[in-house]
């Protein structure tokens, strides 16, 4: 289960290895987008939030 997530998803993308669930959020509520990673195996969210985007990101790939 993959929790601490309530903001809109604009795409998913899992890491070539499986391992990692990245989620393109927001922007919502006046905050921008920003990339959201997990990992998988426990559902936890990674303290990596890869930010300074200001506008929505709708697309992005997850490479090795």
């Amino acid at each position: 289960e993959i929790s601490s997530h309530a903001d809109f998803t604009f795409d998913l993308d899992f890491s070539p290895d499986g391992e990692r669930l990245a989620a393109a959020v927001g922007p919502w509520n006046g905050l921008p987008g920003s990339i959201k990673i997990w990992n998988v195996k426990t559902g936890e969210q990674l303290p990596i939030q890869m930010i300074g985007h200001t506008g929505r990101i709708s697309n992005f790939c997850l490479q090795p």
